[in-house]
């Protein structure tokens, strides 16, 4: 998959594809420990680009599964998709909520860098090393504007990487070093292909460990606690006591601050978050989705308090005012003149919105029709009136039809929202579908909002005089 070629998607848990990686991953965390099949996943993955696009919960599997299979080339392959994602595609990817993104990025290190621990790399590596690094730089710079670098903690897989090149670089290109092993993990040995499709073992390498201290022996300790007996005063209990209490003090007035500081609402985020997308909830799949991941015990347990955080959204989705969603427009179009006064890419903005209002709201004519209507019923009566004064004066049977013809002509080229409500009512009482009335419905609500939000402006258009029609 070509990273600079991506193709931002949106919520991928409506695909089949996506209850197979959750298959797969929970094995990770089942207590038998089966073997994940990342193939699997892999392939999932990509069957996700190719359908949905590039969202960044896939893309983090994705890279785990290509490191996992490729080793080092994978996890720079998946790690590069994350990094075009998250630098360029920041605003609209998916998933929307900050803590949820920072939540797949600190998982993405944890698992990225036991692989790398796992892994045995050799000098002709370098160059490799040096390209994931350089996207893990890009990422983790990113991140900083948005200050959410340390809730991610992939300064950790840079610091690592850098750590690794800096001890490959010490050794000669023709001979390998041979990494230490830790004791809870064996090593495994990244095998490249030649060209004669011969498998070769790259030589292991030595990454830096840390220099363990040497246990002291039996006579030394013996001396060193006769020398401190000698020469140590007696204890100073209270002195002690009191210093242990500061110590205690400062480290939980530290803690309370640190707890503080990444639990505030990051600035330039908070920025971010005024012009997020608002998240759709698509009712069947997403109670199919939640019965297939929560057991019937946690539903039952979230039932009262979900129900109760219900009614509190469908109260306040009851009191939104009509031109809710024009408001809110003009309110960050505000907003952006307030934050960048006389830029040119806010005025482009704002001129583009005035020009989809103007496209979509209900012609300033057509407001004009049924006004005119009540207008030449008003002289048609009033001809008629006119008659019984004037004796032998009489209207003909021909400008009577013409002047109801106008009448109706001006009925008909805009019925009011009402009447077309009716006529739905009498087509679901027969029984048809009425699927092109709803669509006119539909349409002339968003007329008729678009055109109120236009004329509730500072400066509303003036409406045209027709009473001379």
């Amino acid at each position: 998959m070509d990273a600079q070629t991506i193709s931002v998607a949106g919520d991928p848990r409506g695909y089949a594809e996506t209850d197979q990686i959750r298959d797969e991953m929970a094995k990770l965390t089942h207590p038998a420990r089966p073997d994940v099949d990342w193939r699997r996943v892999e392939q999932c993955c990509q069957a996700l680009f190719s359908k949905n696009g590039v969202d960044l919960r896939t893309a983090v599997f994705y890279a785990v599964a290509r490191g996992h299979r490729a080793g080092l080339a994978g996890l720079h392959e998946g790690l590069s998709i994350i990094d075009v994602l998250v630098c360029g595609h920041w605003m609209q990817m998916w998933p929307q909520q900050t803590h949820t993104r920072m939540e797949l990025l600190s998982w993405l290190t944890g698992s990225v860098l036991q692989r790398l621990r796992a892994l045995t790399l050799s000098y002709a590596d370098l160059p490799l090393i040096y390209r994931t690094e350089a996207c893990v730089a890009r990422l983790c710079n990113a991140l900083e504007l948005l200050e959410l670098k340390q809730l991610s903690r992939l300064e950790q897989i840079q610091s690592w990487l850098q750590q690794a090149a800096a001890t490959l670089e010490q050794t000669d290109a023709s001979k390998g070093i041979t990494q230490e092993a830790a004791p809870e993990r064996a090593p495994c040995v990244v095998d490249t292909v030649s060209a004669r499709g011969i498998v070769k073992k790259a030589p292991p390498v030595i990454l830096p460990q840390t220099r363990k201290a040497r246990a002291p022996t039996k006579k030394s300790m013996t001396d060193a606690g006769r020398a401190g007996d000698a020469a140590a005063p007696a204890p100073n209990r209270r002195a002690g006591f009191m210093a242990g209490f500061i110590c205690a003090l400062l480290l939980a007035a530290a803690t309370g601050a640190a707890v503080w500081w990444l639990a505030r609402p990051a600035p330039a985020q908070a920025l971010f978050d005024n012009v997020a997308l608002l998240p759709v909830v698509n009712g069947s799949a997403d109670a199919q989705r939640f019965q297939k991941s929560l057991t019937p015990k946690a539903l039952e347990n979230a039932r009262e308090d979900w129900l109760m955080a219900l009614n509190k959204k469908l109260t306040f989705l009851a009191g939104l005012p009509a031109l809710w969603r024009q408001t809110q427009g003009d309110a960050l179009l505000s907003q952006a003149d307030a934050l960048w006064p006389d830029t040119p890419a806010v005025a482009t903005l704002r001129a583009r919105e005035r020009q989809r209002r103007e496209s979509l709201a209900l012609p300033a004519a057509a407001l004009e029709n049924w006004n005119l209507a009540q207008q030449r019923l008003a002289r048609l009566t009033e001809r008629l009136n006119a008659l019984d004064e004037r004796r032998g004066r009489w209207l003909t049977g021909s400008e009577l039809k013409t002047a109801v013809f106008d009448i109706r002509q001006a009925l008909d080229k805009t019925p009011p929202l009402e009447e077309l409500l009716r006529q739905l009512a009498v087509q679901q009482a027969q029984g048809e579908s009425a699927v092109a009335l709803r669509k006119q419905i539909d349409d002339r609500f968003e007329q008729l909002l678009n055109r109120y939000a236009l004329l509730t402006e500072k400066a509303p258009a003036q409406p045209r005089d027709l009473s001379e029609q």
